[in-house]
């Protein structure tokens, strides 16, 4: 009975030291916050920022395979990149929104890290605080001051095939976050760009750059040497294909028969 009243009075004594103590931190956190420049000047930074709204910051993509041989070749990639081109339910605006978010973040995060504003040391030794303990606090209420990771975006992915009479069910699921998301975006950019500036090199060959390239080469294919005067049909071919960087450039260019060009296809 005697231990037990000893624990209580204990546990007493603890409470209120704790409780003290956190009064007394309260009491110094508000006392350095009025003063302190860096945190006013935190404030600002922070109000000057505006992030962009997502349509859905988490959501769930379920994507049915037809087949179970499909099942077992579907990745997440295919089906992510899927969602990702056709702008399903809005992802790939949200996936640029996190992208355009995580830039204003970063840059958010050089300017609060940069403060270095000198508080008047008269007003902390009015305080009763050492400069020390001033500066300790003040970069606990900058750090609390910083906003959470305002790109965040998250896609649980499932997976999954049943049979048509429901008897068997498989399924895989994938957890994306941030990176693995715009990895995929990066990937389906690059492709874009690549395809747009591939139909544009297609689009700007004219007339008077094939009769060129056909004067250039004698009007004769430069694998086979049959020419037009041989009954031949000639076709302007890229030397490096427009499908691996190739520029609708004269130097890039020759004169190939259509057998030779048909064989050549899209190889270097």
């Amino acid at each position: 009975m005697e231990q037990e009243m000893i624990s209580i009075i204990i546990s007493v004594i603890v409470w209120i030291i704790i409780t003290i103590y956190l009064i007394v931190r309260k009491i110094q956190f508000k006392k350095v916050e009025k003063v302190s420049l860096n945190v006013k000047k935190a404030r600002e930074i922070n109000d000057s920022y505006i992030f962009n709204e997502f349509f859905k910051r988490k959501r769930t993509i379920r994507h049915r395979t037809k087949s179970y041989k499909s099942f077992g070749k579907t990745n997440r990639r295919d089906v992510l990149g899927y969602y990702i081109e056709n702008n399903i339910k809005s992802l790939r605006d949200d996936i640029e929104t996190a992208i355009k978010n995580k830039e204003l973040y970063e840059k958010q995060l050089i300017e609060l890290n940069g403060l270095d504003l000198q508080t008047n040391n008269q007003l902390i030794k009015e305080m009763n605080m050492s400069i020390e303990k001033f500066q300790k606090i003040e970069k606990k209420l900058i750090k609390k001051l910083q906003l959470k990771k305002t790109y965040n975006i998250t896609i649980y992915l499932i997976i999954y095939y049943q049979s048509p009479k429901g008897k068997n069910f498989y399924r895989k699921n994938a957890r994306l976050n941030y990176n693995d998301i715009v990895e995929q975006y990066n990937i389906w950019d690059e492709k874009k760009s690549y395809e747009i500036s591939a139909r544009y090199e297609r689009s700007i060959m004219s007339d008077s750059i094939r009769y060129n390239v056909l004067k250039r080469d004698d009007f004769k294919c430069n694998i086979c040497g049959v020419s037009s005067k041989n009954g031949a049909k000639l076709h302007v071919d890229h030397i490096v294909p427009v499908s691996k960087g190739g520029k609708t450039v004269v130097s890039n260019l020759q004169t190939l028969c259509e057998r030779c060009n048909l064989g050549k296809s899209n190889k270097l």
